[in-house]
């Protein structure tokens, strides 16, 4: 069964654009390195799965930390 052209159009730019978030996200890296930083944080809400599997896959690893935040 073959795919309808939108679709098609459609997984080329989904590829397109998770190709161009890996680019800037090594380039995150190595502007980090670049200024000396150690470390490099990330913040994605735990029920995304999907985005925390991307990061894994890319190096960054889960930690302990629990952020906080109120309203004003």
């Amino acid at each position: 069964m073959s795919q309808s052209p939108s679709i098609r159009r459609a997984t080329v730019a989904d590829a397109a654009a998770v190709d161009l978030l890996i680019r800037e996200f090594y380039a995150a890296f190595d502007a980090g390195r670049a200024a000396g930083a150690l470390r490099l944080f990330l913040e994605t809400e735990a029920r995304n799965q999907r985005v925390r599997g991307f990061y894994a896959r890319h190096g960054p690893r889960a930690d302990d930390s629990i952020w906080m935040s109120r309203e004003l």
